[in-house]
């Protein structure tokens, strides 16, 4: 089983977390989150962090998960 990688969130991973919290924005109470994010909005969010304030990701095999 490949590792799996903890490190700080890149732009480029908006897509992946956008698509991983949306998905239990629509399937789960997982989230208070009410209604899916489009990508242009978790850019922004994403983007708006601060080391204050980071945002992590899993990685295996180069995919965040």
């Amino acid at each position: 089983m490949d590792a799996i990688t903890v490190r700080t969130a890149a732009r480029d991973d908006a897509q992946a977390i956008n698509d991983i919290l949306n998905y239990y924005v629509e399937h789960s109470t997982a989230t208070f989150i009410k209604t899916p994010t489009s990508l242009q909005e978790r850019i922004g969010w994403l983007e708006q962090r601060s080391d204050k304030h980071p945002v992590l990701v899993a990685e295996r095999a180069g995919r965040v998960v």
